[in-house]
């Protein structure tokens, strides 16, 4: 594999991260479920969720929730293992997330919720690469004292 084609894999995981984080961000979570294959794995603190039916039912309960309000700040993107059809990687996380009135325009937080990363897993498909496995790893949680 020559640079050009690694440099292309690299844009279109990051592509994915940075999409995924912005449908949720903006209220569009269902959308989230295009972004992995047919048989993906999400795995977060709050369970793990298998195919696109258990994940539709999650990121839908998610875009059902109009009074949560978050930013995912992901940085320091990483990929490794990258081969023509798969790759492995992932992004350091930083969220901020509040709830409360759906028609507040903004939020007031004290901090972030948490501080940590998603360990992805990337399949090439017919469709273009797309998210075959994604874990949540927490380092730190805000401290509300």
């Amino acid at each position: 594999m020559d640079l050009q084609q690694r440099a292309a894999i690299e844009a279109a995981c990051q592509h994915l991260t940075s999409s995924y984080c912005h449908y949720i961000d903006r209220g569009e979570a269902r959308r989230v479920v295009a972004l992995f294959t047919e048989d993906a794995e999400w795995a977060a603190p709050e369970g793990v969720f298998k195919g696109h039916a258990a994940l539709l039912d999650h990121f839908g309960a998610r875009e059902d929730q109009r009074g949560r309000k978050s930013k995912h700040i992901c940085t320091n993107f990483w990929l490794e293992d990258v081969s023509a059809t798969e790759a492995s990687g992932g992004v350091y996380l930083t969220l901020y997330r509040d709830d409360g009135d759906p028609e507040r325009e903004r939020a007031r937080v004290d901090g972030p919720v948490l501080v940590g990363e998603y360990q992805d897993e990337y399949s090439l498909t017919e469709n273009g690469w797309r998210i075959a496995k994604r874990s949540v790893k927490v380092d730190f949680v805000f401290n509300r004292r």
